[in-house]
């Protein structure tokens, strides 16, 4: 799928993204052809390690593994740029949440495959901002800016109508795996989700003769 890359304008001096705080170790893996986005982004998932491990894997395709609860925008946006640049196929597998930035990462793939109990979560985007009056009057117009260019990577992946997308980020949306691919924000179930359930054996009582 053909999406543009994301440009913005810089940011606002003062302005930072809110990092979601977890308690348990950091995890950024590379594999073989894989790479395991399992952390904040903006912590211990950057555009620079990302673009790293794709050099590292070459001009072959790549499956991104996608459990993260976001982060900061820009690191987001950076990685959904440097992923949509690979020379080879990107494949994105949703395993736990991508949620907030990492729901932008999860746009990247050229197919996006989501666990049955996983889910994507998008909302409009968070700052922390220190500054006076006319800083906060330049903070606002600029998360406007963010929000559009965000809702229009959205909309042009799932084929919502941008209005809509706009919608459910000001909602702040979880999409379960069946409602992020009957909208347009995954397109199928992981294969052994997909897989139909084995049929249960029929158990006839036996009647017996006396």
């Amino acid at each position: 799928m053909d999406l543009p890359k994301i440009e913005l304008r810089s940011p606002p001096h003062g302005l930072r993204f809110e990092l979601p705080a977890r308690p348990e170790a950091a995890a950024f893996a590379v594999g073989d052809g894989t790479i395991q986005v399992f952390d904040v982004i903006g912590g211990e998932v950057t555009a620079s390690r990302v673009s790293a491990a794709l050099r590292q894997i070459g001009p072959r395709p790549v499956t991104v593994q996608v459990n993260s609860p976001g982060g900061d925008a820009f690191e987001g946006i950076a990685i959904f740029n440097v992923l949509r640049g690979h020379a080879a196929r990107v494949n994105v597998q949703v395993l736990g949440i991508a949620a907030s930035a990492a729901s932008l990462v999860a746009m990247a793939g050229e197919t996006i495959e989501i666990a049955r109990n996983a889910e994507v979560f998008v909302h409009r985007a968070r700052a922390i901002v220190a500054g006076d009056a006319p800083l906060f009057d330049k903070v606002r117009s600029y998360l406007i800016e963010v929000d559009g260019a965000m809702a229009d990577t959205y909309a042009r992946r799932s084929g919502l109508n941008i209005t809509n997308v706009l919608a459910l980020m000001a909602e702040e949306t979880f999409l379960s795996a069946d409602r992020a691919i009957e909208l347009g924000f995954a397109d199928r179930l992981l294969d052994r989700d997909a897989d139909p359930k084995p049929p249960r054996p029929i158990i006839r009582p036996t009647v017996g003769t006396h």
